[in-house]
């Protein structure tokens, strides 16, 4: 089974409201790793995700250092990356899927599909594919991370 990482919100990503249901309109990262379905996220939406979603295993931010790498000075996009990492490495996901549509799209890897922004990409029929061979695949972890902070760099 091929483990599954989405990063958004359940307001504009109808991926991950599928998968977690209960509006959260800050981004959260969401992973699938065998049978466990696992939501890492803030600690004040625990209690809504809970009454709403049991199933699903929750890992709050805190827990993975999120206050620590606040005082240290980093700025949000940098926490929440750094976090990513940490979740993945405690789950052991090593290699996931991400989703091709939504906020993806933007921090997709090359490997998946470029990300150059709509307004400026070839027209659909003259679109090479990509070297994984689908519009959605199994990447590295580390090159979903390292792309993700280039694009929010």
């Amino acid at each position: 089974m091929t483990d599954v990482l989405i990063y958004g919100d359940t307001i504009r990503s109808p991926e991950l409201r599928h998968e977690v249901p209960v509006p959260i309109p800050d981004p959260f990262l969401y992973a699938e790793k065998g049978d466990r379905r696992i939501a890492i996220l803030h600690s004040l939406e625990i209690p809504r995700v809970r009454e709403d979603a049991p199933s699903l295993e929750i890992i709050p931010l805190e827990e993975l250092g999120s206050d620590e790498l606040f005082t240290q000075g980093l700025q949000g996009w940098e926490v929440m990356l750094e976090l990513a990492i940490r979740a993945c490495r405690e789950l052991g996901i090593e290699r996931a899927t991400v989703p091709a549509t939504g906020a993806a799209r933007r921090t997709r890897p090359s490997c998946v599909e470029s990300a150059t922004p709509r307004r400026r990409a070839r027209p659909r029929w003259t679109r090479r594919a990509s070297s994984c061979g689908a519009r959605t695949g199994t990447v590295p972890v580390s090159r979903w991370t390292e792309n993700r902070s280039r694009v929010s760099a």
